[in-house]
């Protein structure tokens, strides 16, 4: 950045400008109240936060709780500054590989996602995760043009960007491995030898540098290990049956990524990335090592996400960026001028739309994602409107307001809040002086959790003395089925004003106990034991 360049400095500020609005009033989802918690008390092992334990990421958040900031609002502001890191990245690197215009076009294009919007004002290390990329691959591009950072230098840096998300060294690793053997600073076998060498050792160094932390807090190295272990089998999905569950796992990543995908860039853009991908890779204009860099960088999120999982959503951005400069580049280094100026016609349309997509999605509703009669295309809608303004609204109006309604109308030692693993976090975190059970773990969950407060229930307990209301808070989309199953069975207990509607259904339903005496669980179902031995239940 010159002083003859200000435009990093005003995508910097805009993207902050834009983020900053729509920070939600309460956490965004199970993962973010696992990292408030953090903030508080870091152990992997209790899911504070889920192993391997993402150390810089809350000691950033730290950071920021130290100047004064909630927990909630601290990891925000992370967010809000990896996005705007981001962007400045993206910028600084299409004008590298090309000219101003692609940099402004991969930048814009990162800036208007709807996808990248949210996660850079909602609590996560998904905004953090791109800005770590996008700067592992300039290294790596400055260093197979012979240009840039040692391969120690980067390798450290490879290791110090997984302590704040770890599948981003996992998605560069393919690039990273091409740009220290490769690259033309490494002569002869023996230099490339003596490359790869430096480029372990400093890797190494770099993990250790947040690993070992997280595994002090964990009590062991291995408790540490097998808790990692365990998460990695929950993501990949390598509790699956046979050989074909695995294959329908993948099938079903694939089609998320092409959903997410195109999403994430907006119709416009996913088309012109099509387009740019071929023009770029025939273009002489182009260099093989920026060739290498985009197309190696995208190659291994594609195997990470298809062969292994896709994970949430946010983990695409990881590789948006490497989408965002394609097109960028494509549009302005690869093209010839006519074919470049309508293309960038294009690209502002497809900008345009990307920011009024995440602005002033319709809203269709989470009981769509329920209903039989409902379009694929409605429910697809649902799934996406939770990546938008009026989804990150949603989560303020149900989570926030069912806590509001608890705190307003049920004492703590009066009330027993029965929740899903979803929800487990947030309620135990925004409700700490109320007694707070997980009364359901999804399929295949129950037996790698390891921590002591969260799991699926077996067998009856016991309601404690004094219970009076049972308090079922689930804040997520799905939950819709619970509650509707709860209203049918115990329609005189739903609480009043808190019954389901067509759009922003409830999350909180009362079921008053005064002929309740325990609980039962059995495997993702509960039921409720009358002081007669009647038993009403609902789950699976």
């Amino acid at each position: 950045m010159t002083r003859r360049d200000p435009t990093p400095w005003l995508l910097g500020a805009l993207a902050i400008a834009t983020r900053a609005p729509f920070v939600p009033a309460s956490l965004y989802d199970f993962d973010a109240a696992a990292f408030a918690e953090a903030i508080a008390s870091f152990e992997p092992l209790r899911f504070h936060p889920h192993p391997p334990g993402y150390t810089f990421y809350v000691l950033a958040a730290k950071a920021f709780h130290a100047l004064g900031l909630d927990p909630p609002a601290a990891l925000a502001a992370v967010s809000i500054l990896a996005s705007a890191a981001t962007v400045v990245a993206l910028y600084l690197f299409g004008r590298a590989l090309a000219d101003r215009r692609a940099g402004t076009v991969a930048a814009s294009l990162y800036l208007a996602s709807p996808l990248a919007w949210t996660y850079g004002a909602v609590q996560g290390t998904y905004g953090v995760g791109a800005a770590c990329a996008t700067a592992l691959a300039f290294g790596a591009w400055r260093r197979l043009e012979g240009t840039g950072p040692s391969a120690a230098t980067l390798a450290l840096a490879a290791g110090l960007a997984a302590g704040f998300r770890p599948d981003t060294a996992i998605v560069l690793a393919p690039l990273l491995l091409v740009a220290v053997v490769l690259s033309p600073q490494a002569r002869g076998t023996r230099e490339r030898l003596r490359a790869l060498a430096q480029a372990v050792v400093a890797g190494t160094l770099g993990l250790a540098l947040w690993i070992a932390p997280a595994a002090s807090a964990s009590g062991s190295w291995s408790g540490y290990r097998t808790a990692v272990a365990r998460q990695w089998q929950v993501v990949a999905f390598s509790n699956a049956q046979d050989q074909f569950t695995a294959a329908l796992f993948r099938v079903v990543n694939l089609v998320k990524l092409v959903v997410y995908g195109g999403f994430a860039l907006g119709p416009v853009a996913a088309l012109l990335l099509l387009v740019c991908a071929r023009r770029t890779w025939g273009s002489l204009a182009v260099s093989p090592a920026a060739k290498t860099t985009l197309y190696v960088w995208l190659g291994g999120y594609l195997a990470l996400a298809g062969g292994v999982a896709f994970g949430q959503p946010g983990m695409l951005l990881t590789a948006l960026p490497a989408a965002c400069l394609v097109i960028g580049v494509g549009l302005t280094g690869a093209a010839p001028i006519d074919a470049g100026a309508a293309g960038l016609r294009w690209a502002i349309a497809g900008i345009v739309l990307s920011a009024v997509t995440f602005l002033t999605a319709p809203g269709v509703g989470p009981r769509a994602f329920f209903d039989a009669s409902a379009s694929l295309p409605a429910k697809v809608s649902t799934e996406l409107e939770l990546f938008t303004a009026p989804g990150i609204r949603l989560v303020d109006e149900q989570l926030g307001g069912a806590i509001a309604r608890i705190r307003e109308r049920y004492a703590p030692d009066q009330s027993v809040i029965l929740t899903n693993v979803a929800s487990f976090t947030r309620a135990a975190w925004a409700l700490p002086e109320y007694r707070v059970a997980c009364y359901f773990a999804f399929a295949g969950f129950e037996s790698r959790l390891p921590s002591r407060d969260i799991g699926e229930p077996r067998g009856t307990w016991a309601l404690p003395g004094g219970t009076r209301w049972l308090l079922v808070l689930d804040a997520d989309r799905h939950a819709l089925a619970v509650h509707d199953q709860i209203a049918e069975r115990f329609a005189t207990g739903h609480e009043e004003g808190a019954a389901p509607d067509a759009d922003r259904a409830s999350v909180l339903t009362a079921i008053p106990v005064a002929d309740v005496s325990e609980l039962r669980f059995r495997a993702g179902r509960i039921e409720l034991v009358g002081r007669d031995g009647s038993t009403a239940g609902w789950g699976r």
